[in-house]
């Protein structure tokens, strides 16, 4: 707890001087503040936000994944050109990236591996009387 004190004499500081006999913190500055809580957000938790595949990917798998088209597939060298790399630095990305379970060759096209949502299944004896 902080408080800036005011006149002793003024009826308005009387809170400020009753929490500071109670063990409040003398401050007269913003950068006292600071100094006591730390900068705005420093110490807030983060944000928690769902974990992705593409989360633990390095900065290479990243932008090699990046430069694979939405739908479709591309060859390493149109992978590399998108990529702004050189087409012997996409490989190792890519094969990560398979592994991974994220990209998948064929033909020697690499393209993205989507996943199918989960849909539920209809019960069997959903509607029948036994």
């Amino acid at each position: 707890m902080c408080a800036v004190p005011g006149p002793v004499t003024s009826a308005a500081s009387a809170g400020c001087h009753a929490l500071l006999r109670n063990g409040a913190v003398l401050v007269g500055r913003s950068e006292q503040v600071v100094e006591l809580v730390g900068r705005i957000g420093e110490l807030a938790p983060e944000d928690r936000h769902p974990e992705t595949p593409l989360d633990g990917l390095g900065p290479a798998e990243k932008r090699v994944y990046d430069a694979l088209p939405a739908r479709g597939a591309h060859t390493v060298d149109e992978i590399a050109v998108l990529a702004g790399l050189p087409p012997h630095q996409v490989l190792a990305p890519l094969t990560m990236l398979e592994l991974g379970g994220l990209v998948e060759s064929t033909d020697g096209c690499w393209r993205i591996v989507r996943r199918r949502r989960a849909r539920p299944r209809p019960d069997p004896t959903a509607g029948h009387a036994y």
